[in-house]
């Protein structure tokens, strides 16, 4: 089998869930929480990278300041969510194909993609959904970790950990 037929229900999970993430990604209001990472995301521009870090999320703010938070906040903001979780879906695909297959891969896929809860995390800017992302980034990697290990799989497998962590 070709890398394009092995890799094309993951390309298709994946532009499913890019397209219905951006669908109407701006309508519903800005939450409290999500304007407090727009004011820390500002102030990652103003040169204060840790401005007001007292309740733990260290970091997820700094994806939205790569975006430029001074323009279309709402969307900005969000959209950094929503690439943070298609790489967890990408890694959940690969975890799932790895162990069990590629049927039981391209189902979790589906189980992400349609699952209330995660659709609607998903399409806020809560540091919530972005570390669920990456603790199955970890879980992924950690994964292959322990298949065969290596120093450059250990140090991506904690700095995934790490980086989870310092979101949440």
């Amino acid at each position: 089998m070709n890398h394009f037929n092995r890799a094309a229900p993951l390309i298709l999970l994946l532009l499913i869930f890019w397209a219905a993430s951006l669908i109407a990604l701006e309508v519903l209001p800005l939450h409290n929480d999500e304007g407090l990472h727009l004011t820390r995301a500002r102030e990652v521009w103003n040169l204060h990278p840790f401005w007001e870090i007292r309740d733990g999320k260290i970091i997820n703010h700094w994806l939205i300041a790569a975006f430029d938070p001074h323009h279309a906040p709402v969307f900005v903001a969000r959209i950094a969510t929503v690439l943070i979780s298609v790489i967890g879906l990408a890694a959940a695909y690969a975890f799932v194909r790895r162990r069990f297959g590629a049927l039981p891969a391209f189902m979790a896929g589906v189980l992400w993609i349609t699952s209330p809860y995660l659709f609607f995390y998903q399409r806020l800017a809560f540091s919530d959904a972005q570390a669920g992302a990456l603790i199955v980034v970890a879980l992924c990697a950690c994964d292959r970790l322990i298949q065969r290990i290596t120093l450059p799989r250990a140090l991506l497998t904690g700095a995934v950990l790490a980086a989870a962590m310092l979101f949440k």
